[in-house]
């Protein structure tokens, strides 16, 4: 018996658990969901500039390499 309790008391503490993190959670009023939308799409959009302007330097910095490499092969 000790076994079978071993194995279920966990998955009963998990269910009391989820059960009181329901009851505690709430919908947003609109100005903590307006405050939480404007940050995220503040944060996308920057993200996506960061990302935007890795990639360019990135894609320089090959477009350099190629065009060293092709000069290099062009001299000899």
């Amino acid at each position: 018996m000790d076994a079978i309790d071993n194995v279920f008391d966990p998955l009963r503490d998990f269910a009391k658990d989820s059960v009181r993190l329901v009851k505690r959670c709430h919908k947003p009023d609109r100005k903590e969901f307006t405050k939480v939308a404007s940050f995220s799409s503040l944060s996308t959009t920057l993200l996506s500039d960061l990302v935007k302007a890795v990639g360019s330097c990135w894609h320089i910095k090959l477009k350099l390499s190629a065009d060293h490499e092709e000069r290099r092969m062009v001299t000899l």
